[in-house]
């Protein structure tokens, strides 16, 4: 399984091609978007999966947070300009990107907070977000964790893979690919496999402190890996951690509990979410709001069934075959059934 997992992280993930490709085109729409007056002094900088390593290839779109400074910082050329709101800042820049070729057509937004189009010219879907401080460090956080703990982006690959396959990450009422990445960091956690998010931080940071406001976050620096990884060390293989992983969630009391990957722990606490994990970067926000009952059960269901065929088949499975193949034909699978026998063709993992 362990060979499976890595060939499955080289195969599915973004290329290094495809990941640079990414970062031009950020700088590409950045040139772009300083033909408006606005945004003259605008910067780009790609967020998201791509620089975290944990994007899908064939599936990864591009997430671009636009970064204007505040007029206090504008430069004299622009001392005319009116200073706008981050509501009107993503009104100018969708109505900027549609005036020119790079936008193909108008595409339904996931969030409000987030203008979603498709752009001919790169052939991407594009997610652009104005002064997303929080997403561009939680790709650096990601990106570190994964220096922390090897099999930590595998793992997530993984789990994004085997959320598409078996149509979890159909839509914002179920459960996403950060979402279940949140999951991830949560239980390893609580292996005590990585380390509280808050202890990664050289500069102190608490969501809604005196020293935990918005602003403070381009503030952050991370401690030096050899100071945060000399108490935190990965020694569970990644078959055991997928193990526990589908148990522990399949099982888990989503309804009375709230995780905190911010102080690394899970409080026992009731709430009005089906699921309640905190944003490690801003005060009182669910980053599991949005998750309806039937994506929380279809969630567990599926941690059921992957359990089920990850240690009951290998009890009676003894060929080739076995293995993370397994968990791939739940696609074809009522998640109310169980999984009997792994697949009998290899191309699950091919596809």
């Amino acid at each position: 399984v362990e060979d499976q997992l890595q060939l499955l992280y080289q195969t599915v993930s973004l290329p290094e091609s495809s990941l640079r490709f990414h970062f031009f085109a950020s700088k590409f729409v950045e040139r772009v978007l300083r033909f408006n007056s606005h945004l003259k002094h605008a910067v780009v900088e790609c967020f998201g999966s791509s620089p975290s390593g944990t994007a899908l290839r064939r599936s990864a779109d591009l997430d671009l947070a636009v970064f204007v400074p505040a007029s206090s910082n504008v430069k004299p050329a622009l001392s005319n300009v009116k200073p706008v709101s981050s509501k009107q800042l993503r009104k100018i820049v969708k109505r900027r990107l549609r005036k020119t070729p790079f936008a193909k057509k108008k595409s339904p937004h996931v969030r409000s907070s987030i203008a979603h189009m498709d752009s001919e010219l790169l052939n991407l879907p594009l997610d652009i977000s104005v002064n997303n401080k929080s997403g561009v460090l939680m790709s650096n956080m990601f990106f570190l964790l994964g220096k922390l703990h090897a099999s930590f982006l595998p793992l997530v690959v993984f789990l994004k893979h085997w959320a598409l396959v078996n149509d979890l990450a159909q839509g914002y009422k179920y459960v996403s690919s950060y979402q279940l990445s949140m999951l991830l960091i949560s239980h390893l956690q609580q292996l005590r496999q990585l380390p509280p998010l808050k202890d990664l931080y050289e500069t102190k940071f608490e969501p809604g402190s005196a020293s935990g406001d918005f602003d403070s976050l381009e503030k952050i620096r991370f401690k030096p890996l050899p100071t945060i990884s000399k108490n935190w060390q990965d020694s569970t293989s990644m078959f055991d951690i997928l193990c526990s992983f589908f148990k522990y969630y399949g099982e888990f009391d989503f309804r009375s509990h709230v995780i905190d990957v911010h102080n690394g722990v899970t409080v026992s606490q009731t709430h009005t979410f089906f699921i309640c994990v905190c944003n490690p970067h801003k005060e009182l926000h669910n980053v599991c709001m949005y998750v309806t009952q039937d994506g929380l059960e279809r969630l567990q269901n599926l941690c059921k069934l992957s359990h089920m065929a990850l240690t009951q088949n290998k009890l009676v499975i003894q060929d080739k075959h076995w293995g993370i193949q397994t968990l791939l034909p739940l696609l074809n699978t009522e998640v109310n059934l169980p999984v009997h026998s792994p697949v009998e063709n290899s191309k699950a993992i091919k596809n």
